[in-house]
């Protein structure tokens, strides 16, 4: 962690928790960021291409379109089902050499754990063996549940929440690590 654990209040260790279930549970999600101001979440997912022929160029970004086509209209008909109108829901691609970068952000006040549930399982479908997994982190099915149930449990938790820290949660050999990005600016 990127700070001590009993220098965190309540709601940002509710937070923290969040991140840290959320890359337990997924091991597809390269980072997740808490934006407690935008009352956000961003997830980014590491997508690699195939260098060489300028027509692989061209089914990487058919590929990657295909993704983002499936995702908005598979999420804008899950939000339909369940009622809800997210007030943020973007997908950025920032491609990064021989890899790109999907991010998706959503506020917290209308995701679900099912919806990231979804957003997974569409990468995993579409994106298949392009998608960067840590396959070392995979969880027993009894674990997937217990974390599934966690994460619903703070997300409403955080909704609640009107405050909460700036963090930001990635892999790192085989770790999870949190960091408080405003602590660390202070420092």
């Amino acid at each position: 962690m990127g700070w001590p654990r009993h220098e965190l209040d309540d709601r940002a260790q509710t937070s923290v928790n969040l991140l840290m279930s959320i890359l337990v549970r997924y091991p597809e999600i390269a980072t997740v960021r808490f934006d407690p101001r935008g009352r956000c979440l961003k997830f980014t997912l590491i997508i690699r291409k195939h260098a060489g022929k300028p027509e692989k160029e061209r089914s990487f970004k058919e590929l990657l379109d295909a993704f983002e086509k499936k995702l908005r209209e598979s999420l804008s008909s899950y939000q339909s089902l369940i009622d809800i109108e997210p007030s943020q829901f973007e997908v950025d691609k920032t491609e990064a050499g021989n890899f790109c970068l999907i991010t998706i952000r959503r506020d917290v006040m209308t995701l679900t754990h099912d919806e990231i549930s979804l957003i997974i399982d569409l990468a995993n479908e579409v994106l298949a063996r392009n998608l960067v997994v840590d396959h070392e982190a995979a969880l027993m099915e009894e674990e997937r549940m217990a974390q599934d149930e966690m994460i619903a449990n703070m997300l409403d938790d955080l909704r609640e929440s009107r405050e909460g820290a700036k963090l930001i949660g990635f892999r790192e050999e085989g770790r999870v690590v949190i960091f408080n990005k405003l602590a660390q600016g202070r420092r």
